[in-house]
């Protein structure tokens, strides 16, 4: 009984975390939208508080609520040389 009550919590976080991350998801499309930009995936990005949308035109970084996002390439500062993480993820 106690894992079923275990079980039931889970799923019940699991859905209400995935209807979370599709409410956003669908601010960050209607942001894009208007700028005739068609949004084909949206993930986490290296940077905290960043997610990078990538469109038919390019990779993006936006705010989990859509309001704001910018273009341009992000560098990794790390340990040398700075490494273009936006050009290696559009060759893959």
């Amino acid at each position: 009984m106690l894992q079923l009550k275990r079980l039931s919590a889970l799923l019940l976080m699991v859905t209400a975390f995935t209807a979370h991350a599709a409410e956003d998801n669908q601010a960050i499309k209607q942001t894009f939208a208007p700028l005739g930009l068609t949004v084909s995936e949206i993930a986490k990005s290296p940077v905290d508080g960043l997610l990078e949308v990538t469109t038919d035109r390019g990779i993006f970084y936006a705010t989990p609520d859509g309001k704001h996002f910018m273009a341009g390439y992000l560098y990794e500062a790390t340990g040398g040389e700075p490494r273009n993480l936006t050009e290696e993820k559009t060759r893959l």
